[in-house]
């Protein structure tokens, strides 16, 4: 029977389980063990199955403690608001919260071939559907933020705006600089930046003065660091720079529409997925810029 028992420990289940149910089943085990140590007549019996009774608090233990950790991959442009959402879903669920940003293209690819992710959010559908398809998200994705699309400046340089998206135009506002624009046939801006420039015919006149960059925060850390004259940018980072200031509004009518949208890959990620639609959530991402989906 100790045999049975000490077998028992070595059972594989999983970490996405209930905390009720996994509790449940330590209070089962517990008693059963209580149960051994009662009826051994010899001392070695009972050492044993007290033994193994420690030896299950601690790994049921641990467990708990593994499931109290969550990780989120998500779009480099939501860096701002899911810090904050995350630090006070974090705190009043008394949750480990890890982020992971990057280019949504990036992060589907490393969810798809395996990374621990408990939860995507996505700045392109495209990614999302990708990941739908091959059965990987726990459950159907949800709408949560919606953008636009600006070229931006530093503000105090001149002219401050009145820029059209007319190619002479451009160039003379570049001069000897460079627009910074995030990977055009990969990260989500990047595509977006590319219908709407494609609909206006700039990609040829301006295709000396594009330098591609590996995500939309890293368009805008150039910029913040004066290596580009001009950015194409989400109209919430304007918002949530002071530094920064859109010099012309791109019309979405360009461009797809740049929807966010959020999905669990695990079981434990649905409470966040679901936190991030909530009125509390939402006012965070409209404090940022960001528009209700």
């Amino acid at each position: 029977m100790a045999l049975i028992m000490f077998s028992f420990l070595f059972v594989p289940y999983n970490l996405g389980m209930m905390k009720l149910q996994k509790r449940s089943l330590l209070r089962s085990f517990k008693l059963g063990c209580l149960n051994l140590i009662l009826k051994r007549r010899n001392v070695f019996g009972k050492f044993f199955c007290v033994l193994i009774l420690c030896l299950s608090s601690l790994i049921f233990s641990l467990s708990m403690l593994q499931a109290q950790s969550l990780t989120v991959f998500a779009a480099a442009s939501l860096k701002q608001p899911l810090d904050k959402i995350g630090r006070e879903y974090g705190a009043a669920m008394k949750l480990d919260l890890r982020i992971s940003y990057a280019a949504s293209s990036v992060l589907a690819r490393q969810i798809e071939f395996g990374a621990p992710a408990d939860v995507f959010v996505s700045a392109n559908l495209d990614w999302m559907k990708h990941l739908q398809i091959k059965n990987i998200l726990a459950e159907p994705a949800q709408n949560v933020a919606l953008n636009s699309l600006v070229i931006a400046a530093l503000s105090g340089t001149t002219p401050q705006n009145n820029l059209s998206l007319v190619a002479t135009d451009l160039i003379l506002r570049l001069g000897s600089g460079r627009l910074g624009v995030p990977l055009m046939d990969a990260v989500p801006l990047g595509l977006y930046t590319k219908q709407a420039l494609t609909e206006l015919h700039l990609i040829e006149p301006l295709s000396t003065y594009i330098v591609q960059q590996d995500n939309a925060r890293s368009t805008l850390m150039s910029l913040l660091r004066g290596e580009i004259e001009l950015a194409v940018l989400y109209a919430s980072d304007v918002v949530a720079n002071p530094r920064i200031i859109s010099v012309v509004a791109i019309p979405s009518r360009l461009h797809d529409t740049v929807t966010y949208t959020v999905a669990p890959i695990t079981l434990a990620g649905g409470n966040f997925a679901h936190y991030l639609t909530s009125p509390k959530a939402q006012a965070i991402f409209v404090e940022y810029g960001f528009l209700p989906p």
